[in-house]
């Protein structure tokens, strides 16, 4: 007769995110990084190239959607690993979600930098931004898990310090931005709007500059991350302790004692 299972496991190991990182996860991790260390000014560049200039030619709104596919493919890796932490879980596919927004709303730059008047190639701007902060607000959450699991002593606390900076910068952005497209919208005279164009560039310049911040705050975090991975793969295998060193070392100097038989029997007589 067979005894009842226990529901309990017996031995259920560590939580997930107190587990070391596998040969496999650690390779998705680095890729990872190194794919948002790239993704994320590419990203920034080539968005800001298409919806203000027409210095692409050709290339059109290419270079942007190459670039927030890198930065999908970034997180969907990352979504590889750790697939049994459900907090984890929960905000890499978001990521990962607003990552693929990103791809889906990139030509809208295009046709906003060619039409900038039309409402909807407008709002799908707007709407590009907006997915863009919300990304770089999550990789920040993201990669404050991440050095949890890879240091927690040293890089959890610099990556929380970092997340501190990037929040309100993005909040920055968020509201000089609204405010630049109220101001540009309204409904105010030719004369009233020629006086606010210094405004809108001092407006605009404020929020590029507050973006490249928070994006160049992701990317050395990300870079730090990268390089603390490596350095745990390629760490050399520490020493054998002094005590024992010395134990073989005595072993091979003292001779080998004779058994007791040995000792016992005389030397043959010749």
């Amino acid at each position: 007769m067979t005894e009842p299972r226990s529901p309990h496991p017996a031995n259920p190991g560590p939580p997930a995110g107190e587990r070391p990182l596998t040969g496999p996860e650690r390779r998705r991790v680095v890729r990872a990084l190194a794919g948002l260390f790239w993704g994320l000014p590419l990203a920034l560049v080539t968005g800001v190239l298409t919806a203000r200039t027409p210095l692409l030619g050709e290339l059109r709104f290419g270079p942007a959607l190459l670039a927030c596919g890198l930065v999908a493919w970034s997180c969907h890796l990352l979504a590889a690993v750790r697939t049994d932490e459900p907090h984890w879980q929960a905000r890499i596919e978001g990521a990962r979600v607003l990552a693929v927004i990103l791809c889906g709303l990139a030509p809208f730059l295009h046709w906003f930098q060619l039409a900038p008047a039309h409402l909807h190639y407008a709002g799908c701007a707007f709407g590009f931004l907006l997915a863009g902060l919300w990304l770089l607000a999550r990789i920040s959450g993201v990669l404050v898990t991440l050095a949890g699991w890879i240091e927690p002593d040293r890089l959890e606390s610099e990556a929380r310090h970092f997340r501190g900076v990037v929040l309100p910068l993005l909040g920055g952005v968020f509201v000089v931005s609204l405010g630049w497209v109220v101001l540009n919208h309204s409904p105010l005279g030719p004369r009233a709007r020629a006086s606010l164009v210094p405004l809108l560039v001092r407006v605009d310049l404020t929020s590029l500059l507050m973006l490249v911040a928070a994006v160049a705050l992701n990317m050395a975090m990300a870079w730090k991350l990268k390089d603390a991975v490596l350095e745990e793969v390629f760490e050399e295998p520490p020493a054998e302790p002094a005590a024992q060193a010395d134990g073989v070392a005595a072993a091979a100097a003292d001779p080998q004692p004779a058994s007791a038989d040995q000792a016992a029997d005389p030397a043959p007589e010749s």
